[in-house]
């Protein structure tokens, strides 16, 4: 396993929470006003810096990286809450404490598939 304790810049690798191995020049998402640092796991909108709990931080990682592309409801699911059961509404419950805690606009439903997308070009 790769220890985050012996990491180096010089190594270009950070292991991420799940134990995945992560690029430094990956470190840093920018999108837009928004800024995701996933080393130190903080999010800044427009320079201020918006706490996000756990679960929304992943939520918004997970969306970021797949920019342009439309992220059903049930794989989000499955990607951000492994093992739980798919009957509630948790995904829609998060993306908007997401919306309320950054730009409405950043997240965007796609009517009738049940799906969220985060648009390739930042409003």
């Amino acid at each position: 396993m790769f220890d985050i304790q012996k990491f180096t810049p010089i190594d270009g690798y950070y292991a991420d929470p799940h134990g995945s191995l992560v690029q430094v020049a990956d470190l840093e998402i920018h999108h837009g006003g928004l800024l995701l640092d996933r080393l130190a796991r903080k999010v800044t909108m427009n320079g201020q810096h918006r706490p996000l709990t756990l679960h929304e931080f992943a939520l918004l990682e997970y969306l970021l990286l797949r920019r342009g592309e439309v992220c059903p409801i049930a794989e989000i699911h499955s990607a951000i809450w492994p093992g739980k059961p798919t009957t509630t509404n948790i995904v829609n419950v998060y993306v908007n404490y997401l919306r309320r805690k950054l730009d409405h606009g950043i997240i965007r439903t796609v009517r009738g598939e049940r799906s969220f997308i985060i648009d390739t070009e930042a409003r």
